[in-house]
């Protein structure tokens, strides 16, 4: 299952197969098995009033996304970066082409014995600053008829592109508020709607739970800490126990030993939390 995420993952084209247990099926056919089932139940009394608005807003992006390029260009906000990308590498004579033999020139290099570990690409490691490592590029990309200026070209390009990553989605004033708004909209969902429920989650829910509790503590807030699975009561070391993602009812519990070392280690102590 690892492989097969990986691999839709980094196919923008949504084609690559994954094994299933009747045979190879793209992203596309997966996505369309599940919304198939879930139609088939939507009327159901236990789901909400909502689902025929969600499978219908299911189906419309699966058929944009059909269509190609331009149609998840116009449902779906990695296929708008990807554009941004896209033109960005145009304007400096490069495609994608260019930068799948660079990369495959860069993972050769990293996993060659004695380089730095592989995974460390995938993290954010900065290839130009390690001397080894960029040789090491160099003369792999030499063996592939690419020089120097080549690889000085992809390692300012990788740099250039993970800034255009960062900075696309960064709130207020990223890239992609200064395009036109082009990624469809649910008119069902009104500013109204949303503001309601930054505060107040469905009520059968393990948030509801949580939020309940939050409300009810914020007074203490130096005395308390929430996370998704609990909620932590730093005075007496108790915790809140929400680690199951259905519970109806939550009860205060005192961790083991060994987990409260590992919460709160040697006598440490937890700084005050303040409301930005």
């Amino acid at each position: 299952p690892g492989d097969a995420l990986r691999a839709i993952a980094l196919d923008p084209t949504l084609r690559a197969p994954a094994g299933t247990a009747r045979s190879p099926q793209n992203a596309l056919e997966i996505q369309r098995a599940y919304l198939e089932r879930v139609e088939r139940f939507m009327h159901h009394r236990s789901m909400p009033d909502w689902a025929p608005l969600a499978c219908a807003r299911w189906r419309a992006v699966l058929d944009m996304l059909t269509e190609g390029e331009a149609g998840a260009v116009a449902c779906c906000g990695w296929a708008l970066k990807r554009q941004v990308m896209t033109q960005y590498l145009n304007r400096r004579g490069l495609d994608w082409k260019d930068v799948d033999r660079l990369n495959a020139v860069a993972a050769r290099a990293l996993a060659e014995p004695g380089a730095m570990h592989g995974a460390l690409s995938n993290l954010g490691l900065d290839l130009s600053e390690s001397v080894p490592l960029r040789e090491r590029i160099v003369t792999e990309a030499r063996q592939n008829g690419l020089g120097r200026k080549d690889v000085k070209r992809f390692l300012e390009l990788r740099k250039d592109l993970c800034e255009l990553d960062m900075r696309f989605d960064m709130i207020p004033g990223g890239i992609s508020d200064a395009l036109p708004q082009t990624v469809g909209r649910v008119p069902e969902i009104t500013e109204q709607r949303i503001r309601h429920a930054m505060t107040w989650p469905p009520p059968d829910t393990r948030a509801a739970i949580r939020g309940r509790y939050i409300r009810r503590l914020s007074p203490e807030r130096e005395r308390y800490l929430a996370s998704w699975a609990a909620i932590r009561d730093l005075r007496k070391g108790l915790y809140l126990d929400l680690s199951h993602p259905f519970c109806r009812r939550a009860r205060w519990k005192m961790p083991r030993a060994r987990a409260r070392e590992r919460l709160l280690p040697c006598g440490g102590t937890i700084p005050p939390l303040e409301l930005d």
